[in-house]
């Protein structure tokens, strides 16, 4: 199965998404939502609907900070998403969430995500073993390597076309941090694309873009080449167009 997952979506990206025909689709930011919808995140479930009423399965990738401040909101929006039937799976970043999820429906599918991998990237049998028995059974992989591993441990493969690549600084919103905000009031400064300059050592200094440095995505030739061999492969682009080029490409690949 392939899956498309966007860094923004709007209204017509969906509907847009839906005549590509892709099997699934991947929805939530790793950082944050406000980045990722122009609301904020209030319109997932209609999207979630739309794209359960076309055929199209639905991954809910839950954010990297799960800190105290959001753990229960997140968790009481995935009880409404499951109970509404949107979920095919849920894409877990630490071990808290993943055990929590599971709590919540003891079937759904939990993916360990690439960013779980960033905090752990030693990955082997011994690692995957303790992922499973916290409930996870699938995981995202950036190379046929891990994929390879994954398969041998009996877990389902996301092999990643476009796999995430970031340098930011370790808070939950760096640009509320910067300018002294600490509510809701944030005016989606991040998205404005401000630049902020900070000190760094000695001379140099740091700048950055609302809180994260970097945010692109890496592509493999060999992953795009051999992603047949595995359950499932997650197409991650900037944009549609891109991730339609990729598309066509895995496509086109798996008929030769």
């Amino acid at each position: 199965m392939i899956y498309l997952g966007l860094e923004r979506y709007t209204q017509t990206d969906v509907k847009e998404i839906l005549t590509l025909h892709p099997d699934g689709i991947v929805l939530g930011d790793i950082l944050c939502d406000k980045k990722m919808f122009p609301y904020g995140g209030e319109e997932l479930p209609e999207i979630m609907s739309e794209c359960r009423n076309s055929g199209i399965k639905v991954i809910f990738q839950t954010p990297m900070y799960a800190t105290d401040r959001v753990f229960g909101d997140l968790m009481k929006r995935i009880e409404y998403y499951l109970s509404r039937d949107f979920l095919e799976g849920v894409i877990v970043q630490d071990v808290g969430v993943c055990r929590s999820v599971r709590k919540l429906d003891d079937k759904v599918k939990i993916i360990w995500g690439k960013m779980g991998h960033a905090r752990n990237p030693v990955t082997n049998m011994a690692t995957l073993d303790f992922y499973a028995q916290a409930g996870v059974s699938a995981a995202e992989c950036s190379s046929t390597h891990i994929a390879d591993l994954i398969k041998q441990r009996g877990l389902e493969q996301f092999l990643l076309i476009g796999s995430p690549a970031y340098t930011t600084i370790n808070r939950e919103c760096y640009y509320k941090y910067q300018h002294d905000i600490y509510d809701d009031n944030c005016h989606l400064g991040c998205l404005l694309k401000e630049k902020v300059v900070i000190p760094g050592a000695g001379d140099s200094q740091r700048t950055i873009d609302g809180f994260v440095l970097d945010y692109h995505n890496n592509y493999s030739e060999e992953s795009i080449a051999k992603a047949s061999e595995y359950d499932n492969a997650v197409i991650y682009a900037a944009d549609l167009a891109a991730a339609g080029e990729y598309l066509d490409r895995m496509r086109g690949a798996a008929d030769a």
